[in-house]
């Protein structure tokens, strides 16, 4: 299995470590990148050997690419489809439920009133709560339009279809609506 950690103030090798991992992945985008990273790891086994550095090549499509491009094009509500995996899809004008079918992170963490979050999270800052939440995790972020709260909402995807029906008596044109499936 694969986790999504974020590690703001360790080094990455004690972060492995702590979390049980055996290793660490690295891209390399670029010749100049097997430098560094080749340092990199020699530092990290030298710290820990029970810990491997995976040097990975990325697609040709991808080698342009770095997170820091991503973060900015996600920033900016850039469209992102071509650039990350397909575990997100996008749908314009879409909803479903009302009022008091919202998930809320147990903390509070972007709430904003009764219900709703934050408007001017971005997307990244709204998966990152998702992501934090169980039972349900929520699998569907709606944006009622570019001023508006976000939502955070959970619905079988064999039922999505019919719940977003069910909203057609609505104006959600407004709506934008993640579907996320989580690994």
């Amino acid at each position: 299995n694969i986790y999504v950690h974020s590690n703001p103030k360790n080094l990455v090798i004690n972060f492995a470590k702590d979390c049980g991992a055996v290793a660490i992945i690295r891209g390399l985008r670029h010749v100049s990148d097997f430098e560094f990273e080749f340092q990199m790891a020699n530092v990290n086994y030298s710290i820990d050997s029970s810990v491997s550095s995976l040097l990975m090549i990325p697609d040709e499509k991808f080698l342009h690419l770095n997170s820091t491009i991503i973060k900015d094009l996600a920033k900016h509500d850039a469209e992102l489809t071509k650039f990350v995996p397909k575990n997100i899809e996008k749908r314009l004008g879409c909803d479903i439920g009302l009022i008091n079918c919202d998930l809320h992170p147990e903390d509070g963490e972007g709430r904003v009133g009764k219900s709703g979050l934050d408007k001017t999270l971005k997307l990244n800052e709204i998966l990152e709560i998702a992501y934090k939440m169980n039972d349900p995790r929520p699998n569907i972020i709606i944006k009622g339009g570019k001023n508006a709260k976000w939502y955070l909402k959970y619905c079988r995807i064999d039922k999505l279809d019919k719940e977003i029906e069910k909203t057609k008596f609505r104006d959600t044109s407004r709506c934008t609506m993640f579907i996320i499936t989580w690994d």
